[in-house]
């Protein structure tokens, strides 16, 4: 069974530049999400589906081989397909703590006497409920996980730890 997936230009970029998809890290594997939130058991293989760019999306289809011994597959079904791909050192921030102002990706720090203020930085790869960092954001930064929505540059927070 095929599952099609997409990749935006920008995103084909970077895992390709370094010379081939698995110079990036990845491996030839993939996992499938279900709809329910359940993993498929199988692991699939990942191919190649199309050679251009869709001119009309900025994307290139991807699609992953899936063996469908216990049926559960169809037609048209949907589901969400998971790359395996080995990081090292890499920083992770959460992200319900990230907005965005006109294109650019924003995070609230605090700075000397708990006074929050906004820090762009790029973002690298989604993991999950995390953005990995490409650059802007220094391991000693403190970002404020909860709450931003209430925030505005300046404010004085009072820190509380979970």
């Amino acid at each position: 069974m095929y599952a099609y997936f997409f990749f935006s230009e920008t995103e084909f970029l970077k895992i390709t530049r370094a010379g081939d998809y698995k110079s990036e890290g990845y491996s030839d594997s993939a996992s499938l999400l279900l709809t329910d939130g359940s993993r498929y058991p199988s692991k699939g293989i990942i191919q190649r589906s199309e050679s251009v760019i869709d001119p009309a999306t900025g994307s290139i289809a991807f699609r992953a081989v899936f063996t469908n011994k216990q049926l559960l597959l169809h037609h048209n079904s949907s589901g969400t397909i998971l790359l395996h791909r080995a990081l090292k050192n890499v920083m992770l921030i959460p992200q319900k703590s990230v907005f965005e102002i006109q294109d650019k990706n924003y995070v609230f720090v605090v700075g000397d006497s708990n006074k929050v203020h906004m820090k762009s930085f790029d973002p690298g790869y989604r993991i999950g409920r995390y953005y990995s960092v490409d650059a802007g954001i220094a391991p000693e930064d403190r970002i404020v996980t909860e709450g931003t929505q209430n925030l505005r540059e300046g404010m004085t927070i009072e820190i509380r730890k979970n």
